[in-house]
């Protein structure tokens, strides 16, 4: 499934899968890059859930009756499909929430209450999703622990300073929450080196950004967490995926009391065997080229200040995200400009509290983008 653009040859052709997804392909006058805050959904998994209210919409785990019992196998088989895709051993140690922020209120509370000791040390960044940092702080107000929350630096390309976790592990590190990929800096953060730099120590990721870019393998990733959004994975919202690590199963064995988001649950089951259809590494390759393209063609433009990132890498890299600042003009300036011509992007802090990405343009790409929405940013860039 290869596709040829302006003499640049793509793993993917974005033209078969459009019309897969209804917004995109009925609305072919919009370049949709906000892909990082949501993604839209293809009708394989609008048609599942609509499958579920026409044909056996019930509520699990509480009815014998016939509809109930196929929901509740239905929320099983979907929890083994999760296992599967990232690479777990036992779809036991999946758990539900409502969404990455509820994942981490979640792992924040467990950890900071029943693992990481008074006086510990805990590796986090404040230059990641606010909703991060700020999960951690106020469980530790919360509990009355003097727990010192270490910021992480990073290196020059945006990615998580090598350096730093070496010096940092010199020092006792009683657990490290870190972020796969950035969700402003577009970048993979370095999970595999930080987990052989930093030993024994536990370590949870925040896959929110990663989970339909890379490959995800729990276990050789070597980590005690790991979680994401159901939304950002081409299913419903209101849901949220939480790996843990058969060590601290445990203390989670209440989360899922309740009614479960059924409808989300099974949209994710369909949105799981729509990548897994088209292949997760293809995905990855084609958003790699994709990214690629972009910032060759934004080269082109006067006047445009890169964050860390792919612009700031030796090498080809990306995952889909370039985030930027356009000089003389305000980010929500540039959004709106670029919105009356169809191009849809996020502009601020996109959601983190520190100076490094306040008033920039973020760019969020998916498989249903195409270079040519790319030739259309860049033409509209140069002309305002």
């Amino acid at each position: 499934m290869s596709f040829t653009h302006n003499k640049h040859r793509f793993s993917l052709d974005p033209t078969k899968i459009r019309p897969d997804f209804p917004a995109i392909h009925s609305h072919p006058e919009i370049a949709y890059f906000d892909n990082a805050a949501t993604t839209q959904k293809p009708k394989q998994v609008l048609d599942a859930v609509a499958d579920f209210h026409h044909a056996y919409c019930a509520n699990p785990h509480r009815s014998n009756h016939d509809w109930a019992m196929r929901a509740t196998l239905e929320l099983e088989k979907v929890k083994k499909q999760i296992a599967k895709f990232i690479g777990a051993k036992s779809h036991k140690n999946i758990i539900f929430v409502q969404g990455s922020t509820h994942a981490s209120q979640v792992l924040a509370d467990v950890f900071i209450r029943e693992v990481v000791p008074e006086y510990g040390t805990i590796l986090i960044s404040k230059k990641e999703h606010t909703s991060l940092h700020e999960a951690w702080q106020r469980k530790n107000k919360h509990y009355k622990k003097d727990i010192t929350l270490k910021d992480i630096e990073y290196n020059s390309m945006g990615t998580y300073s090598l350096e730093y976790l070496t010096e940092a592990a010199t020092e006792k590190v009683d657990l490290a929450v870190l972020t796969h990929v950035h969700n402003v800096i577009g970048l993979e953060m370095g999970i595999a080196e930080a987990r052989e730099i930093l030993g024994s120590t536990p370590i949870l990721v925040d896959g929110a950004q990663s989970i339909t870019h890379l490959p995800i393998n729990v276990t050789e990733l070597g980590i005690q967490a790991f979680y994401f959004s159901a939304h950002k994975l081409f299913s419903f919202g209101g849901l949220g995926i939480l790996w843990v690590s058969d060590e601290y199963l445990n203390y989670f064995s209440e989360i899922e009391n309740g009614t479960p988001n059924t409808e989300a649950i099974i949209s994710l089951g369909a949105a799981i065997s729509y990548v897994e259809k088209i292949s997760v590494s293809k995905i990855e390759s084609y958003l790699l080229e994709l990214t690629q393209y972009a910032l060759a063609e934004m080269k082109t433009v006067p006047g445009i200040e890169y964050l860390p990132g792919p612009a700031m890498c030796p090498c080809a890299s990306g995952d889909g995200i370039l985030s930027f600042r356009k000089e003389g003009i305000e980010s929500g300036e540039l959004a709106l400009w670029l919105n009356e011509h169809g191009i849809f992007t996020r502009a601020g802090n996109h959601c983190t509290a520190t100076t490094l990405t306040e008033n920039s343009l973020r760019i969020s790409l998916q498989i249903y983008n195409t270079p040519q929405e790319i030739d259309k940013l860049i033409e509209v860039l140069k002309n305002i």
